[in-house]
């Protein structure tokens, strides 16, 4: 019992310490924790987790402008990036006001 509620505390401490660094930005724990832990659960398991924390407002955030060179344009309409998010990501539109923050 006293095993289980280490690995229990020790991963509720890792699962909050990874969602504090992705809400402010903090690109070592994206990469180190939380896509190789991602990369571990089913897909769906997988998205079904990412939209609800964004839904929650967990999410990285837009810091400054992207440079000129990024900027396209496609069918007469001008973007700032040719990255974006898949069409159907968050198809029941509960994490829109977090994404658009992206």
């Amino acid at each position: 019992p006293a095993f289980k509620v280490v690995l229990g505390l020790g991963t509720v401490g890792l699962a909050s310490f990874t969602a504090l660094s992705l809400a402010k930005n903090c690109e070592w724990s994206y990469k180190y924790v939380a896509m190789p832990t991602l990369s571990l659960i089913d897909p769906e398991r997988s998205h079904r987790l990412a939209v609800w924390l964004a839904s929650k407002g967990i999410s990285p955030k837009e810091k400054g402008q992207d440079p000129v060179c990024l900027m396209t344009q496609l069918w007469g309409l001008q973007f700032s990036s040719p990255l974006g998010l898949a069409a159907g990501f968050d198809k029941h539109g509960e994490a829109y006001h977090s994404l658009l923050k992206m």
